[in-house]
């Protein structure tokens, strides 16, 4: 179940459109810093409403919080750069930093998708930073939430797919929202949706970022206009994308 401070949201379809889509937006400005985190799940989705008619709300709470965990991440990182020469864990330091300050902006600019409320994810220490560099051996940690593991994760004769693994767990948190869908061209393009981030094969799972782009997601969709074979129309034109 999602976390909610104050007040909670409608249970309306734009609301968890709106949900899904600051996520997706959270990971893939992750997955641009090489930042995978491993164990996306509804406990780690964070939703409050900010206070009106104050210079500080509980966002300033949740944004030390955040910080607190993505210091988590930093402090893994910097263990194994202590091991190598001091100019190169200037380097990487630096890199950590502005990861973090991407992040923080993603979180920006969810909130700025809705007045009144914030998404935000949270528990980073499954987290890890993958580049070349990285140890292998990292890449077959049985880490995360069992539920919320891509099927590639249990198999131990395959390297992860860090970032398929994040898209394949927003999947999954999609599936159990309790959408009221209303029309056939609505719940068409969200079954679309869910199948698609929840595709066995990890190489044809869409990235987080392309994700954002599918029809259910758009803004300006007016799903309750749509007919069934307006949304296979774009459907078709998302498939064509890949």
């Amino acid at each position: 179940v999602f976390k909610k401070k104050k007040t909670g949201l409608n249970r309306k379809v734009e609301d968890f459109r709106w949900i899904i889509r600051s996520l997706l937006k959270t990971v893939s400005t992750l997955h641009e810093r090489k930042i995978a985190h491993r164990d996306i799940k509804p406990e780690n989705v964070v939703i409050f409403e900010k206070e009106a008619k104050t210079g500080k709300n509980e966002s300033d709470n949740e944004s030390q919080s955040d910080k607190e965990e993505m210091e988590t991440l930093e402090e893994k990182e910097e263990e194994k750069e202590r091991e190598e020469e001091a100019e190169e864990e200037e380097e990487a330091e630096a890199k950590e930093e502005e990861e973090e300050e991407e992040v923080y902006k993603s979180e920006e600019e969810s909130e700025s998708e809705n007045g009144h409320s914030i998404v935000k994810m949270i528990d980073f220490g499954n987290a890890m930073h993958v580049d070349n560099s990285s140890n292998a051996s990292e890449y077959y940690e049985l880490v995360g939430t069992l539920y919320y593991m891509s099927p590639e994760r249990l198999d131990n004769h395959l390297p992860w797919h860090e970032w398929s693994g994040d898209v394949w767990s927003v999947g999954v948190i999609t599936y159990e929202l309790p959408t009221h869908v209303s029309s056939d061209a609505e719940w068409c393009l969200l079954e679309h949706f869910i199948r698609h981030t929840l595709v066995i094969n990890p190489k044809h799972r869409p990235t987080a970022s392309y994700a954002l782009n599918h029809p259910w997601l758009a803004v300006s969709s007016n799903l309750v206009l749509l007919t069934r074979e307006d949304a296979l129309r774009q459907i078709a034109l998302w498939e064509q994308a890949i």
